[in-house]
Order: C-alpha cells, then structure tokens, then sequence
C-alpha cells in the first residue's frame, strides 16, 4: 500500500486529493481538500498572473502541504492547467510556489487534460458513447467518446472566469449575455468532430456543471451525491434561464450556487447550453470524477507496471517442472510475453498477430504461473500393482490446481512458501477481471 497526493491547480480553484493505492490493485481516496482561489483573476491582455491571486493560491498549496505532511505522504503530483498554461510569468510564479513550499507543479497541455478527464470518468462512470465536457475558469475540455474509447479531442480557451470577465463583469444586460454567447459558439461550432456527437449525453464535469445539478436536487450534502447525477435537458434549460434572470446578489442565496460562483456562473453555464445546442445532447450526467481520478488511474498502473517488472526480475520467472517423485533440478522458463496484459482481441485473449497453438501456450503459462505458482507434469503413475490404488479426486490437466503423487501414494499439493502465495494472490487479484 502507498499514499498519493494529486494536486489540481486550475484558474478558479486548487483541489487535492489524497489517495491509498493498495497492493491488490484497487484505490481508495481517504482525503479531499479545496479552496477558491481565482488564480487567473485580473489576467488580462498581457496574461499575467496578479500579485494578490498569486499569493492566495501559495497559501492554499502551503496549507495542503501541511496536510501531507500529517498524513506521511511522499509520492505527489501536482498539475497546473489554464490559468498557468496561458501566464506570460509562469516561471516566475512556479519558482515562487517552489521556494516557499518546495512543491514542483507540472503545467499540462489541453490535450493532456482532456485525457486525465477521460480516464477519471471512464474509471468511475459505466458509460460507452457520449461528449464529455470539462468547463473549468480558463479552459474547457471536449471529449467525444464511443464504444467507451476517445474518438477526438479538443481544449478550447474559454471558461467561466475568462468569459465572465471579459463580457459580464461589468453589466450582466442581455446583449452583453448574447455577446458572450456568440463569443463562445465561435469556439464551439469550430469542433468538427461535434456534428458526430448528435444526441449523445453529455457528462459534465467542472463547477458550472455541478452547479446545474446542485440546484436540480436542492439538498446535496457532499459532492459525491452528486456523481452520476441526470438532469433532462429541458431542466438545465429552466435552470439556466431563472440564473440569467436574477441579480448577482439575488443569486448568490440560491441553494446550490454559492458566493465564490455567483459572479461566474452565466458564463459557465452558457458554455455548456451552447454545446447541448450544437449536438441536441440527450441529457448532463454529472462527473465527480476528472482530472485527478485520471491521474490516480494513471499512478495505480504505475504501480502495478512496477510490480511486474519486478516479478519480471525475481526467481519466478523460472518455475519448476515436476514429475510423480516430486520437483525435478532443471527449471523451465515461462516466456517474456507470458507477463505482458493479454488483449482480448481473439477468443483465447492474447494478441491475435500469433498462432493460435502459441497462444494456447501462453494462457497455459498464464495459468501455471497465477494459479498455482508452477507448471507440473501430469503425475505417472507406476507400472507396479502397489501403486495403482485409486485416487478419489481426478488429476487436472496441465496448469491447473492439480495435486501430486508420489512414490508412497500420499496426494499432497505443491509446496509454496508463505511469501510466494502471498505473490500468487495479489497477482490473481490483479489478472482475474482479464479471464472473466
């Protein structure tokens, strides 16, 4: 088991999660943490980063450090999106989080961030053909996906801080609303791969997203009520609609939107109506689930990829014939291939540019190694009438749990160390959803 800290910097907020990856493969996040920064507040034409927005957000990275620390974390990622993708001072700013807290922050390209959404999605929600629309303050990512794999990609550079500010800080009238809309159906209507989408749902992610359905199911405790949540198209539309007609103030006592959104909220939210105009989307599904699941996605194969080089490296990559008078001295090894994840694209699961006698071979060894730890010999029995007594349970083929014989009739099974079946069992827990 390790602990993992992923740090998500984006241009309205800074969230972290800290997570446990378990040795069997599975994750489990013990701590999630946020606060409204605004780090692209003021950016401007020259798109720099301001002094005050800038100092807020290092307190808030210096308060979650002070958070790892208390829970013994080591392993952290930390990744900057918008706000600092577009910053003319990005290495200043990167240095200044550097020097007071000693965190290193990875800025991500678009692309790279439309694929963490993919894979935290993908990870958490059953979902095959849909457009997944991440609208953060700066950015907002579109993925259109069918038969659950990403067909294409995009980021555009609109979100609901940029918007807000740059067509509603002043005067939410509705010709300002009707400018910012354009504005963002320039970007949106320029996405070809959109007109493939049509009535396809939409699965929202981002604080404008959650917001609409905040406001759909009036009590939400925790925003993971929120994960899976639908809203029809015709409620986002009344809900959208009853926000565009009340004041920032008036706004600001709506359940679900807050004070921090209240003055952002027309631009995220006609961000994504725009998108449901342009594909007809069927209906939002929310997403609690994005960027920082995709990067724990990422990191528990990491892991897994780095306990199976190391069984690549042990003794076990050599097991050990045995025959009806036990282990025999010469080993037999299984090939390099037999560890690499078989793709379920040919009957027998493996890669189907082989023969099928070779592939056969390979899921044999799969099953000798991960289901008893050896490749035995099917027992010979003697020729002698003192040993052809009966035998209750039949011997199994090649590979499978099979039981031993020896000179003296005893039926024992293979003898394994407690470490080794401790290996045996992990590695079962890792490959047993891949022969389903």
């Amino acid at each position: 088991m390790k602990k993992v800290a992923i740090i998500d910097l984006g241009s309205n907020s800074v969230r972290m999660n800290i997570a446990k990856i378990n040795s069997d493969g599975t994750t489990e996040v013990i701590s999630q943490n946020k606060k409204m920064v605004r780090l692209s507040q003021g950016m401007g034409d020259d798109m720099n980063l301001k002094v005050t927005p800038m100092y807020r957000t290092i307190a808030a990275l210096s308060e979650f450090n002070d958070i790892i620390e208390e829970n013994g974390v080591t392993d952290i990622t930390a990744i900057a999106t918008a706000a600092v993708r577009k910053a003319a001072n990005q290495a200043a700013f990167l240095k200044e989080v550097k020097d007071a807290i000693g965190i290193d922050i990875k800025v991500i390209s678009g692309d790279m961030e439309a694929i963490y959404d993919y894979l935290g999605v993908m990870s958490k929600l059953d979902v095959s053909d849909c457009v997944i629309v991440d609208i953060g303050g700066g950015s907002t990512e579109i993925i259109l996906v069918k038969n659950g794999e990403i067909v294409d990609k995009t980021s555009l550079p609109i979100g609901a801080v940029s918007i807000s500010e740059k067509f509603l800080q002043e005067n939410e009238s509705k010709e300002n609303i009707e400018l910012a809309t354009k504005f963002a159906e320039s970007y949106i209507n320029a996405v070809e791969f959109l007109n493939e989408a049509k009535g396809l749902p939409i699965i929202g992610l981002g604080g404008s997203n959650r917001t609409i359905a905040k406001i759909d199911m009036k009590e939400v405790d925790s925003e993971k009520m929120l994960h899976g949540h639908e809203v029809s198209i015709a409620k986002v539309f009344e809900i959208y609609n009853a926000i565009v007609n009340t004041s920032m103030e008036e706004r600001k006592h709506i359940k679900g939107v807050g004070k921090e959104r209240a003055d952002i909220i027309v631009g995220g939210m006609l961000t994504i109506v725009s998108i449901i105009n342009k594909i007809t989307a069927s209906s939002l599904i929310i997403s609690d689930s994005g960027v920082r699941d995709g990067i724990l996605f990422e990191k528990m194969v990491e892991n897994f990829n780095r306990i199976l080089n190391s069984c690549k490296a042990m003794d076990r990559g050599m097991v050990y014939e045995t025959s009806a008078s036990g282990f025999n001295s010469e080993p037999v090894s299984i090939p390099t291939s037999s560890f690499e994840i078989p793709k379920p694209d040919s009957d027998l699961g493996v890669n189907p540019s082989i023969s099928e006698t070779d592939e056969a071979e390979e899921m044999s060894a799969y099953d000798a190694l991960f289901q008893t730890g050896y490749i035995p010999e099917p027992p010979v029995k003697a020729a002698s009438e003192s040993t052809t007594e009966n035998i209750d349970e039949p011997v199994s083929e090649v590979g499978y749990s099979q039981k031993l014989v020896n000179n003296d009739n005893a039926v024992k099974e293979p003898e394994i160390t407690p470490e080794e079946a401790a290996e045996k069992a992990a590695y079962e827990a890792l490959f047993a959803p891949r022969f389903d």
